[in-house]
């Protein structure tokens, strides 16, 4: 039977959310997680001014030549570029929000899930001096609901429960 003051700190991250849990082993096979911190992405949300207007271009009749479909693929390319800036903006903001953690983990290691592409933002954001508690791990579950992620073998496995 599992000792109920075991716990273990975990972070699941993507482009848009940073959440700090605290999971605890239960007598079955779910975990008991507690969200006890979280940061947003405060620029997920606005209206790149790069993007191409579509409203106005291709597909809708009557349009005016040029609106949508003359810019498009350069300002794409462009709007895609300003999402890469965002997310690595967003990645400094997490590094630093994470290395700030130590008090929450008692002095555990924290197991840092993220999506492939932002784990290698987040790595280059990590400044190892500041950051030797945190263990970075390949996962997508910042968007996965609690109920599932309770479960999650992947998740389970990575904590030092037996």
């Amino acid at each position: 039977m599992p000792s109920s003051d075991k716990s273990a700190a975990v972070a699941v991250v993507d482009q848009r959310v940073a959440k700090l849990l605290i999971a605890r082993p239960t007598m079955g096979k779910a975990l008991d997680l507690t969200e006890t911190a979280s940061i947003t992405n405060g620029h997920d949300d606005e209206h790149e001014r790069t993007r191409p207007d579509m409203l106005s271009g291709p597909g809708k009749r009557g349009a005016e030549a040029g609106t949508g479909v003359v810019g498009g693929p350069h300002m794409v390319n462009n709007a895609q570029g300003t999402e890469a800036e965002e997310d690595r903006r967003f990645a400094r903001e997490v590094a630093a929000w994470l290395a700030g953690r130590s008090e929450r983990t008692d002095g555990q290691r924290l197991k840092v899930f993220a999506s492939r592409r932002f784990l290698g933002m987040l790595r280059d954001q990590l400044d190892p001096k500041r950051t030797g508690h945190i263990e970075l791990k390949d996962g997508e579950f910042a968007q996965m609901p609690h109920a599932e992620l309770r479960t999650h073998a992947a998740l389970r496995t990575a904590l030092p429960f037996k």
